[in-house]
């Protein structure tokens, strides 16, 4: 199973960020829109996983997060590509709460359950394959910042189907203090 660690945004968040995929949409020639059950910040990607492997993940998370935080999402930034920007909304966190997700993901890699290896970048992506129409930018939009309390720490299984979006199922939820 193809399995990612994320911090899951509360609903009424994902309803406000729904706003930034129209304002995507509006303002690009062509862009892979995500979809609004998708939004979320990715802690660790692991690929594929075995049944013990998630067993130790669960054992990890649950030692690692115990209490909520806060977080803000700011305005529009970008990886760029060969095949269109990936477009997202930068997320800040703590810095006590960004050491605990490094710690994590050292933790789960110590026992057994490794991670791509990226660099942790809180964001939430809102498109993919983007190419904005002609003068503008991810700096063209001025976007209210989102803050939100997060509540729980989640393991999602992303299924993939040919021609599809990708899918995400809950495994497991790590409720917060």
């Amino acid at each position: 199973m193809r399995v990612f660690v994320a911090i899951d945004l509360p609903r009424e968040v994902k309803d406000e960020l729904i706003l930034s995929s129209q304002i995507v949409e509006d303002n690009s020639i062509s862009c892979s829109l995500v979809p609004e059950t998708n939004y979320h910040i990715t802690i660790a990607f692991l690929g594929d996983i075995e049944i013990n492997q998630l067993e130790t993940l669960k054992k990890c998370l649950d030692e690692t997060f115990d209490k909520s935080f806060d977080l803000s999402i700011l305005g529009f930034e970008k990886f760029t590509r060969s095949y269109g920007d990936i477009i997202f909304r930068k997320a800040v966190i703590a810095e006590d709460i960004y050491q605990k997700i490094n710690y994590f993901r050292d933790y789960i890699k110590e026992n057994g359950v490794p991670h791509d290896g990226e660099k942790f970048k809180p964001h939430i992506t809102i498109s993919r394959q983007t190419y904005f129409k002609e003068g503008l930018n991810t700096e063209s939009f001025k976007l209210k910042p989102i803050k939100c309390h997060i509540d729980k720490i989640t393991i999602f299984e992303s299924v993939l189907r040919e021609g599809q979006k990708a899918k995400y199922l809950t495994l497991y939820e790590r409720k917060l203090k």
